[in-house]
């Protein structure tokens, strides 16, 4: 995993600016709240095909990892799938 991306996820955490969960990330997208997408490499290809749409459409970045590292990273219990870093 790219350390600059795990240290951004990180620090997003802290400063509460991290949404998590594929519902609130499309909400948030939808609102352009969004500035950088991260997916898990588990996460479906019919949600990975949005994310790419709306991504390529707002002109923000999508990053992939595994989703062990990405639910560990954000302290959960469980693997997360999608996550946003608001602006």
């Amino acid at each position: 995993m790219d350390n600059n991306l795990e240290r951004e996820i990180k620090n997003a955490i802290i400063e509460k600016q991290v949404i998590i969960g594929t519902n609130r990330t499309f909400k948030s997208l939808e609102k352009k709240e969004i500035k950088q997408l991260v997916v898990a490499n588990t996460c479906p290809s019919d949600i990975v095909d949005k994310l790419n749409t709306y991504s390529k459409d707002l002109k923000i970045t999508l990053a992939e990892i595994s989703a062990k590292n990405l639910g560990t990273l954000c302290r959960k219990p469980f693997s997360v799938c999608v996550l946003g870093l608001k602006k």
